[in-house]
């Protein structure tokens, strides 16, 4: 079963969420738009793995790949970070 436009957009508004919140907390930095850049980046992953039969032979699949990799290896990164200042504190 292909994609249907609607779907499409709904994935496309959710990376275009990630950019926009990756972006907003590299600039700014605060917690709220780490809040925003986990919510957003969650929310893309559940949409992809939600179609991803639909999205198997789409030709935009490594686009969205693409397009999710630097919101999501921000966050991971927050994560890491994160983890490393929990393991320092005795």
């Amino acid at each position: 079963m292909k994609l249907t436009e609607d779907i499409r957009d709904e994935i496309e508004e959710s990376l275009f969420a990630a950019h926009l919140s990756a972006d907003q907390y590299l600039n700014r930095q605060r917690p709220s738009y780490e809040k925003m850049l986990k919510i957003s980046v969650k929310e893309a992953i559940t949409l992809l793995e939600k179609y991803k039969e639909e999205l198997g032979d789409d030709p935009r699949l490594e686009n969205y790949k693409l397009h999710l990799f630097v919101p999501l290896q921000i966050h991971q990164l927050i994560e890491m970070r994160k983890g490393q200042e929990n393991a320092e504190q005795p």
